[in-house]
């Protein structure tokens, strides 16, 4: 955990400016969610980043949980460089709404009151909620960021995640305030309502790598559409460090690639 501490602090210094897919559960609600760290009671379905039941344990913990060990779709993975093709299948339409952020003891999540709609391939899908993930879990051509952000979508027929990261430089505003809040929260804990544009999570170029992948910590189900896009937004050295002063390091390592197609748009 030292080291991994070191390396995140060398990093955050560093930064500057056709698969069928199934119906895939999103995680389980912080009220029974299976992370389980110091001060919280084990379980059979409890799993950690660290430790015993550390990711490389996850397959042997429970047997719903083999596929993280033995998936041939797993996330994340590295994204190389490809010559990008015309874009025309992401249309977004996010409007200001109400949400609540939650303390889920491994990450924070901004979770929307009501569904937001985005279409992807001609599908509809809804915005349901943001989990953050420092440092990022998706790597782009070997690169490691300080954070990853990942807004899940749902549709009658899977489940869609965008990933935008996030590196050191001008201060954000709109994650100021969601800072603000994150500090006040307590773990497994609730914020009140309050008005945030999910159109803040977008880069300014939407420009993205797609490719089929799973959950990245349990159940590791696979049938996940991923969107991850490639041009990063700002925040300040002193914002990442906060989020991270605020929850655990929480990236699962690369996960081989096993010959699946990777487009880029």
């Amino acid at each position: 955990m030292i080291l991994r501490n070191f390396l995140l602090i060398i990093l955050i210094s560093g930064c500057t400016s056709s698969h069928k897919t199934e119906t895939v559960p999103i995680p389980v609600p912080k009220d029974v969610d299976n992370y389980t760290s110091e001060g919280v009671p084990d379980n059979p379905w409890a799993w950690d980043y660290d430790g015993l039941r550390g990711f490389m344990n996850w397959p042997s913990l429970n047997p719903a949980y083999e596929i993280c060990g033995n998936g041939r779709r797993q996330s994340p993975i590295n994204l190389t460089w490809l010559k990008p093709s015309p874009n025309n299948r992401l249309r977004v339409s996010y409007q200001p709404t109400d949400v609540i952020i939650n303390n889920k003891g491994f990450t924070f999540s901004i979770d929307f009151t009501r569904p937001l709609p985005l279409y992807f391939n001609n599908r509809e899908f809804q915005l349901e909620s943001v989990e953050f993930h420092s440092p990022s879990e998706h790597q782009i051509s070997n690169k490691v960021f300080p954070i990853e952000v990942q807004m899940y979508h749902r549709s009658p027929n899977g489940l869609l995640i965008l990933s935008s990261f996030l590196e050191a430089g001008q201060k954000s505003s709109w994650f100021e305030t969601f800072l603000n809040i994150a500090k006040t929260v307590k773990p497994q804990k609730s914020s009140q309502r309050l008005l945030f544009d999910p159109q803040n999570l977008l880069p300014s170029k939407l420009n993205y790598y797609q490719y089929s992948g799973s959950l990245t910590y349990p159940p590791c189900s696979e049938g996940v559409e991923w969107i991850v896009f490639n041009t990063p937004q700002q925040v300040s050295k002193e914002q990442i460090l906060i989020l991270r002063d605020l929850m655990p390091i929480n990236n699962r390592p690369i996960q081989p690639i096993h010959g699946r197609e990777i487009k880029n748009y």
